[in-house]
């Protein structure tokens, strides 16, 4: 017993030097190292800081800084066993104090080595035992936050999957509901069709299928992309061609409302993105652009350098937007449709959907619209230097 004491420092705190000798001589006897002696409070206070003892043992009635106030200090700054002493252990109000100032053992200044040698045992395994909580509480608080950071993500991954849902159920209505009202005026008015009448609805139901899958492919390409699933591969893509197919696709349609589509994009203008990415934008930006302009509107495509940056810019002079309603289609916060302008319902790429496209190639869609004078999409693509 008396070896492992001799590894338990004891710091001496009394005023009194007759009884500071005493407890030393005490302490010696029972086996502990003295680590020093203290006789006010604020000689405690240095002399702990100095020699880091294992225990303090200290009277509470200390001048200058009494033991209460010394243990109080040290329970908030760098905790440590602590026996307070006093010549009225009966007192129940200092009793008290004693108490909740941090002490683990209260003894009275005249014990003997055997009470002494207890007090300290004592004190000494409520401290272990108050570590030992404290370092679980640390690792059960550590586990909580790791719970909680996994709820967070699975709140997360589960407000995306309901988003994406949303909005591939909101993108796939109209042009479904679209392709099904072709086939049942085919379907009941057949016999009254001749052969040409057939065939044009026809032609329609294959425009319409050919749409609806163009748009699911957009669809899935953006859930992969949303979900991780798939990575960016950056080219080099010469804008002006990639402009003039899609307007090329978009013939027919421009056609019907005698709409002008004018590639005005530089024959060696270039950009580096992904191609599919950058196509279905552009894709859809230009097909609603066509779909929300009247007859004999005007749909143009320019491309301009802006310092580290590339603008595709899909333009048209028709109906235009109320701010509230683009505020509205950048955003995930609210699905939106509309008709266009020949009745036409949408079946074009959310804009919002096309916003997240944009944002994985490491840019974004702004948009600026005057109602009755037309909207301005425009793409913002990095240069190859700050690709992300």
């Amino acid at each position: 017993m008396e070896e492992r004491n001799r590894e338990i420092g004891v710091l001496v705190a009394e005023e009194d030097f007759q009884l500071n000798r005493s407890l030393v001589n005490t302490l010696q006897k029972s086996g502990f190292r003295v680590a020093g002696c203290a006789y006010d409070g604020r000689m405690a206070l240095d002399m702990h800081h100095l020699l880091k003892p294992d225990v303090l043992l200290i009277n509470v009635s200390l001048p200058l800084v009494s033991g209460l106030d010394v243990a109080r200090i040290l329970s908030e700054k760098s905790p440590l066993p602590l026996v307070a002493m006093t010549p009225v252990p009966e007192d129940r109000d200092l009793m008290e104090m004693i108490h909740t100032s941090g002490f683990g053992a209260c003894i009275s200044n005249q014990a003997g080595s055997g009470e002494i040698r207890r007090a300290i045992s004592f004190a000494l395994a409520g401290r272990k035992r108050q570590l030992e909580w404290e370092d679980r509480t640390i690792l059960l608080q550590e586990e909580i936050d790791r719970l909680k950071q996994d709820l967070d993500v699975m709140e997360g991954a589960l407000t995306e999957r309901n988003r994406i849902l949303s909005l591939v159920t909101h993108e796939l209505k109209n042009p479904l509901g679209s392709l099904l009202g072709l086939v049942e005026v085919l379907q009941r008015k057949y016999d009254a069709y001749d052969d040409e009448t057939r065939l044009d609805l026809l032609a329609d139901i294959f425009g319409s299928g050919k749409d609806t899958y163009q748009l699911l492919e957009s669809l899935l390409l953006w859930t992969r992309l949303s979900n991780g699933k798939m990575a960016m591969r950056p080219v080099e893509v010469n804008i002006s061609g990639l402009t003039g197919n899609l307007m090329d696709t978009f013939s027919p349609m421009a056609g019907c409302k005698q709409i002008a589509l004018r590639n005005l994009t530089g024959a060696d203008q270039t950009v580096v993105g992904d191609l599919f990415v950058l196509q279905t934008i552009l894709r859809n930006l230009i097909s609603n652009a066509i779909q929300f302009t009247g007859k004999n509107g005007e749909v143009k495509v320019s491309a301009h350098q802006v310092r580290d940056w590339t603008q595709i810019v899909v333009s048209d002079n028709g109906t235009g937007l109320e701010p509230d309603v683009l505020r509205d289609i950048l955003s995930n916060e609210r699905n939106h449709s509309t008709t266009g302008t020949a009745g036409e319902p949408g079946t074009g790429l959310g804009l919002s959907i096309c916003q997240d496209m944009a944002r994985k190639l490491g840019g974004r869609i702004s948009a600026k619209s005057e109602p009755g004078k037309g909207s301005t999409f425009t793409v913002w693509i990095p240069c190859p230097g700050i690709w992300k």
